[in-house]
């Protein structure tokens, strides 16, 4: 896991670095910090649960049209014939198109929302964001897509909203639990008649999962390895400690940020996602939609801190805690098969 962790350090301090010859956090200077990450992500070779069996399959039944429908989303095999034919019929180019695609996005969204954009960086690494994009690589970029999408709810744009949305359920089909998000985001939760609304959008949302499921060949997954069937520990306990932190300054963290109560909402979809986590098929995926806005949220809640002794130490415990999961997760657990990381130079 070395590698990982030296990589995702060398990305925070290449984005020191520049931010010393330029303050204004650019597009261009975000994803130059990102480099060593993306490197690390474009050359890999078998890394990953979905490397071989899955993705470099694929590649070759739609590019020799033995299976010209093969992933769930047709858009996306369509991207992958494209790739097949301009690369010459190597799978390379498709895990390099991928990350590039998936770096964009995430860049994007960074660049228009971190309060803090060296924390959100290395918070892609600590929240396991990273680890994701090397196994689910469409629900990866998806994710990039979603996050960025969320500046124009904040705008007020549904027209720009929604295309997002459809372009990131061109990658994941699943993209498209995000289409009430916007319309969630803009109800006046003071009013007590609204309320029902939370008891009645946890049920629709888990109705419409069940359908995208079934109907779909993401119905392979449910009772199997990829179907956890148990609670989310680790989600539960982040976003209830998030969430204390949010109630606990939500008035002024709302003068700070327009973003907050986007981040807000998502983070108590989180929550309840987490809690019914044992009964949500496939919930360990599906909480990924709603858990990422954490490398905006967190930041913002940490930035609020008035005391430079106790942000030092809550920073400082966060890491330890987040660090602990990622080596559980990926050493002793091997939940995302990203040891040895192997490169396409040596394969």
């Amino acid at each position: 896991m070395g590698i990982y962790l030296i990589s995702s350090c060398m990305s925070y301090m290449l984005y020191k670095f520049l931010s010393m010859f330029k303050k204004k956090d650019s597009f261009i200077k975000i994803l130059v910090s990102f480099l060593p990450l993306i490197i690390l992500s474009a050359v890999r070779y078998n890394v990953g649960w979905d490397y071989l069996k899955i993705y470099t399959n694929g590649f070759f039944l739609i590019g020799e049209e033995k299976m010209p429908q093969y992933f769930t989303e047709i858009p996306f095999d369509f991207l992958v014939k494209f790739i097949y034919i301009i690369s010459n019929a190597n799978p390379d180019w498709l895990f390099i198109v991928c990350t590039i695609i998936t770096f964009i996005f995430l860049t994007k969204a960074i660049k228009d929302q971190s309060v803090n954009v060296g924390f959100s960086i290395l918070l892609v690494f600590f929240i396991r964001y990273y680890f994701l994009t090397l196994n689910i690589v469409r629900q990866g970029i998806a994710m990039s897509i979603l996050l960025y999408s969320l500046k124009y709810i904040k705008e007020n744009n549904f027209k720009k909203y929604i295309i997002l949305v459809i372009l990131a359920s061109c990658f994941h089909l699943m993209s498209l639990v995000y289409i009430p998000i916007y319309f969630l985001t803009k109800i006046n939760w003071k009013k007590r008649k609204n309320m029902f609304l939370f008891v009645i959008f946890p049920i629709l949302a888990i109705i419409a999962i069940f359908i995208i499921i079934n109907f779909t060949k993401y119905g392979n997954y449910i009772n199997s390895k990829f179907d956890l069937n148990e609670f989310l520990i680790h989600e539960i306990i982040l976003s209830s400690i998030v969430l204390m932190l949010a109630i606990v300054e939500k008035k002024e963290l709302k003068k700070q940020s327009e973003y907050f109560d986007i981040y807000f909402i998502l983070q108590l979809i989180t929550f309840g996602t987490a809690i019914l986590s044992k009964f949500i098929p496939v919930a360990d995926r599906i909480i990924w939609y709603f858990y990422l806005q954490n490398i905006f949220f967190i930041p913002l809640l940490i930035k609020n801190i008035k005391s430079i002794n106790l942000k030092a130490l809550i920073v400082m415990i966060l890491f330890i805690v987040l660090f602990i999961n990622v080596y559980m997760q990926t050493v002793f657990g091997d939940s995302y098969s990203i040891i040895p990381y192997n490169t396409i130079f040596n394969k």
